[in-house]
């Protein structure tokens, strides 16, 4: 039931955190506005305790916003704050209490200027969330913020009483900030090795991100963060015991062909590092890397999907039974052989073709593709691992790069992929 003693909300970015967030207003009385670049009629929430489905539309067009609102829960990346500008420029008035939710300590000062008097709230999130392929997101443990002790943030606080999604109130928030960062620092390390948190286990690997927390902690102490010695060990320990193949968004970024959020979660710890005088040699090194594997995500796409389906099936889908979902798409898992895909665009008959390049059945296909035009061919390798009681299947694709039209082939590509691995999926489940 709607309290109408609570503010108008909007959410711009309703990905797995902004997601998360509008369920929890929503099963508060508050449903909220929501905004976005991918129109859908709706978000849907999976948590251990059931589904929320949050009535929509997503609106794409800020020309369709009729007046500001109370409170803007900012849930995009930080690599996409100044895309977020144009809605915030009618969502916000001086009134307005925009909540960020995002990565980094330097919220206050990217948003600040694109929101003029109204009060931007920075906010630690601490629960983990994933998008599906279908677009609904699955939350992977309870929901809880963290905010400043200041006077705007008893009205988030307010908004999202009594829901699923706690909210704590720290004195130091400095501190509490400084700690999530050193935890979002050391993650980059999945990035440049290509790992997930098993690769922590390594004592030498294990003895890198050790080191660079220590040195992150030397910055934000000067910084005025107060954290215990045994900070750093505590977060790497906390890498170390979490399950193997447990990933972070920065590396799902990086799997997804997707701008990577270097400079808020690593970038500052270097800057921050040489405007206090703290030497920062590891940052120097890790920093530069992280900026290049950045700059060359649009060569690449990456598409994950999960299921209860065993590999076996998976693979037997993929390739014994591929024409009974797939029926355009020939391909024989044997080196060498030809690979073609047909279809109708624009009433014209199109291909593409090339040949299998890799089986290690039943764990991975791979295979080179090129349109008639193209002037190079793309790679596409397509992994499945069992996780525990889930069987995973990574689809990567890359050489758009060396297309002269790339960015358009890859933003197709991007769309298409979830539609032939829910198709797979569906057929592995029969």
């Amino acid at each position: 039931m709607s309290d109408p003693d609570l503010p108008t909300v909007a959410v711009v970015g309703p990905g797995a955190i902004g997601t998360t967030i509008a369920a929890a207003l929503h099963q508060r009385g508050v449903t909220p506005l929501l905004v976005g670049r991918t129109p859908r009629p709706g978000l849907q929430l999976h948590t251990d305790d059931g589904s929320v489905v949050v009535p929509g539309p997503v609106r794409t067009d800020p020309a369709t916003v009729a007046a500001p609102v109370d409170v803007v829960f900012l849930a995009v990346k930080a690599t996409q704050t100044a895309d977020a500008a144009r809605w915030l420029r009618v969502l916000c008035a001086p009134e307005t209490v925009v909540c960020v939710l995002q990565n980094g300590i330097e919220q206050e000062a990217a948003v600040g200027p694109l929101v003029p008097g109204s009060t931007v709230v920075p906010a630690v999130v601490w629960f983990p969330a994933v998008r599906r392929t279908d677009g609904s997101v699955r939350l992977l443990a309870d929901a809880r913020l963290t905010l400043p002790d200041v006077p705007a943030t008893s009205v988030v606080q307010h908004l999202l009483r009594g829901t699923p999604c706690t909210v704590e109130v720290a004195e130091d928030f400095r501190s509490t900030a400084w700690r999530k960062l050193l935890q979002n620092a050391a993650a980059g390390l999945m990035v440049l090795t290509g790992r997930r948190s098993g690769v922590f286990r390594r004592d030498d690997l294990g003895g890198l991100a050790l080191a660079y927390l220590r040195e992150a902690l030397a910055v934000a102490r000067a910084d005025g963060a107060d954290l215990d010695d045994d900070v750093p060990q505590q977060v790497l320990g906390r890498f170390r015991t979490a399950p193997a193949d447990q990933g972070t968004s920065i590396l799902t970024d990086r799997e997804a062909g997707q701008p990577l959020e270097w400079d808020v979660r690593n970038g500052v710890v270097r800057r921050r590092g040489s405007a206090l005088g703290v030497p920062t040699p590891i940052s120097d090194v890790i920093v530069p890397l992280l900026a290049a594997a950045s700059d060359d995500v649009a060569d690449s796409l990456s598409v994950s999907v999960t299921t209860t389906a065993s590999v076996a099936a998976l693979w037997s889908a993929l390739t014994a039974e591929r024409a009974g979902w797939w029926p355009d798409l020939v391909l024989d898992p044997v080196v060498g052989s030809t690979v073609r895909e047909t279809w109708t665009e624009d009433g014209r008959e199109r291909s593409a073709e090339g040949h299998v390049t890799e089986v290690a059945a039943p764990t991975r296909l791979a295979f080179v593709w090129r349109q008639p035009t193209w002037p190079t061919s793309l790679e596409v390798r397509i992994d499945l691992r069992r996780a525990g009681d889930r069987s995973i299947v990574t689809l990567t694709e890359q050489g758009f790069a060396g297309l002269p039209d790339g960015a358009a082939v890859r933003a197709g590509h991007e769309a298409g992929w979830p539609h032939h691995l829910a198709n797979l999926l569906a057929a592995a489940g029969r």
